[in-house]
């Protein structure tokens, strides 16, 4: 009967398996990332400010790098199976509560919800490598589960794009509502014309009015500038002034400063409401201001505004939205426009007159959410919430898929033959042994007592402080240092992450390869340091580029700096697989506790990096303080490079799981 199972041509069942884990890791990044660009529809629709949009992205990376080992040791325990399908509906379930939620406070609920739901998946998917595939095979099995997430992680925006568009009917109006302002008092004072710091893309818009036009078009805003009240308010705030007659007060024609008594102050009001009443001002709000005798009543009166300047504003962007030149490439090439809007930005950059009028309006629509993005409702805002649902409900079959197809063990799988169990487990026979003993609790004590396995969490922590960069900051890089408009950027962000995914598939083959011909201790080891030594040479020629050779430099260009981000890319994504190759080959019965702890390293990196690259950077950053935070990226990838030339893969976390 043995010699017969040993003819008898093995089942592939395993690469089934290796097929779900790897759709598992498809959605479970398509879910993680998809908020990434609807997070300004979802910062609007709920009101909330720039620091809680941020806190929402940063609360998934805290609970999901926490939960990592109690996740692995579960799945460990009760088996990869039921824990995978739980974890599936878990973090689907969350996500489609991202897309119900009516509060800030139950939107950042449902965030943490979804990492811990997604911090099994990993571990899980790792411990089901090492069950279903060879020692030999274990690299290229990893680089394809790994390569499934960075697939998901590229397809997420696109995706995200194209559904918000389909939620929103093609024919929904496209004008500017009232509701829509979201600080109309702010839009009347970027519009006054003769503002003396507007932008070029405000001057661009003001230009295109006509005297009578600008006359009428923001009271508010001529409220604001008249005599110098918004510089008297600030004054009054950095004083901390709790009295209406302590200002000094300057107005049109006095050219030295005066304190007034109450009588002469009040005359000075009702002087301001003549001016006002010549500029057409609305009569109630001359009327409120000569009464006001507190500036910081005043301040809260014009901060809040009348409805009729809002009306005024929303005449003033319907003719703008009518407009057939309003969009100018000269002021505008930097403007962030949707992925719907390319198309007819290439028909204008083209000189093609015969755009629609439907198609125009649309597009002007988005070119003054792009100038005004932080005080107009976007149009495609009402959209996130639907493609949120869709999302979690995908979760229903990717864990259908899963319970299916997949088997704890090669033994139990119906449609796994003798021939495949000797397969995979030639050179590991205890491992069946093992399978038939209950885990009693997570290996805590020898994860801490390992130094072999800190080095591996140390490299996980510099790698992620290095790369984190790619998938955040990359696109404010190539607008802020090198001004590259809307197309090409979209193009650059991606390339780097396309290239990773060719170095995820390679890295797997090597480390298999050189782990047959040096043992997997080496070919562990030099996949992973090689791999973030020339990540971080890469980071250092991004510095020497811009330090060393002039601006004009044939070598100092946005492609350039792009061709080496997509090197940091690819070696990142190369050494993957053996790390957790390594993790599998260290991991026993416990991989997934043994890939949890890693993990939760790796991931609180990603979770500190944003904070370190802003402490560096600053709001307005340079090329000097870029710089500075790829010397950070470098040296975070130099230590993740020594760190792993220490890792042995053939030391186990416990003697007797040595397989």
């Amino acid at each position: 009967m043995a010699e017969a199972a040993t003819q008898e041509r093995a089942t592939r069942i395993r690469y089934l398996i290796v097929a779900a884990a790897t759709l598992m890791s498809f959605l479970l990044y398509l879910d993680r990332f998809c908020v990434s660009f609807a997070v300004d529809y979802i910062r609007q629709d709920l009101g909330m400010t720039q620091g809680q949009a941020k806190w929402f992205l940063s609360a998934f990376f805290w609970s999901y790098a926490l939960a990592q080992v109690p996740a692995g040791w579960l799945s460990d325990r009760y088996g990869a199976r039921i824990m995978m399908v739980v974890y599936i509906l878990t973090w689907s379930f969350f996500t489609a509560m991202i897309g119900a939620a009516p509060t800030f406070v139950m939107l950042i609920g449902a965030r943490l919800g979804l990492g811990l739901g997604q911090a099994g998946a990993y571990p899980t998917a790792a411990s089901i490598v090492g069950r279903w595939m060879p020692i030999a095979a274990r690299g290229s099995a990893s680089a394809i589960v790994a390569t499934g997430g960075r697939v998901g992680g590229a397809i997420a925006p696109l995706l995200t794009a194209y559904l918000i568009v389909q939620f929103v009917p093609s024919d929904a109006p496209v004008q500017i509502a009232p509701n829509d302002l979201l600080m109309a008092n702010q839009i009347a004072s970027r519009l006054t014309p003769d503002e003396p710091d507007k932008s070029a893309l405000e001057a661009s818009l003001i230009d295109r009015l006509s005297d009578e036009e600008q006359a009428s078009l923001a009271p508010a805003g001529y409220v604001f500038r008249l005599g110098g009240i918004s510089d008297e308010l600030t004054k009054l705030e950095e004083a901390n002034v709790e009295h209406w007659y302590d200002p000094i007060l300057e107005w049109p024609g006095i050219k030295q400063p005066i304190t007034e008594t109450r009588e002469k102050i009040a005359d000075k009001w009702r002087m301001a409401g003549d001016g006002l009443r010549q500029l057409n001002v609305d009569e109630a709000l001359v009327a409120t201001i000569e009464e006001t005798r507190d500036l910081r009543q005043l301040a809260q009166i014009l901060t809040r505004g009348p409805d009729a300047d809002r009306q005024v504003l929303t005449d003033f962007f319907e003719r703008q939205i009518n407009r057939p030149d309003l969009y100018d490439a000269a002021t505008m090439k930097s403007l962030n426009l949707p992925k719907e809007s390319l198309k007819t930005l290439k028909l204008i950059s083209a000189g093609d007159s015969e755009i629609d009028d439907r198609t125009m309006r649309r597009f002007n629509r988005f070119v003054l959410e792009g100038v005004f993005g932080k005080e107009i409702k976007k149009f495609y805002g009402q959209g996130w919430r639907p493609i949120l649902y869709i999302y979690g409900f995908a979760g229903i079959f990717v864990a259908g898929f899963f319970w299916i197809f997949f088997y704890n063990r090669p033994e139990v799988h119906p449609r796994s033959n003798e021939a495949e169990h000797a397969l995979i487990l030639k050179g590991r026979e205890d491992l069946a042994k093992h399978d038939t003993q209950k885990l009693e609790a997570a290996p805590i004590l020898p994860l801490i007592k390992s130094v072999n396995m800190w080095y591996s969490c140390f490299s996980q922590w510099g790698t992620n402080v290095g790369w984190v960069f790619l998938v955040t900051w990359l696109s404010r890089y190539l607008m802020d240092a090198h001004g590259v408009p809307i197309i090409e950027r979209g193009t650059m962000a991606m390339t780097p992450v396309l290239i990773g995914m060719l170095g995820m598939m390679s890295g797997g083959k090597v480390t298999d390869m050189m782990a047959a011909r040096f043992g997997i201790k080496w070919g562990r080891r030099i996949p992973i340091a090689g791999s973030r030594v020339v990540a971080m040479l890469a980071y250092i020629c991004c510095i020497g580029i811009t330090t060393i050779l002039p601006a004009d430099s044939s070598l100092n260009t946005p492609w350039m700096f792009v061709a080496l981000f997509s090197v940091v890319a690819f070696s990142t994504d190369f050494g993957t697989p053996s790390s957790w190759a390594f993790t599998q080959d260290i991991g026993g019965r416990q991989v997934g506790s043994v890939l949890g702890w890693g993990n939760m390293w790796g991931n609180l990196g990603a979770a500190l990096s944003p904070l370190i690259y802003d402490f560096y950077l600053g709001e307005t950053p340079g090329l000097r303080e870029w710089n500075m935070m790829f010397a950070v990226c470098a040296v975070a990838f130099l230590f993740s490079g020594v760190c792993g030339l220490l890792m042995d893969a053939t030391k186990p976390i416990l003697p007797e799981d040595d397989a």
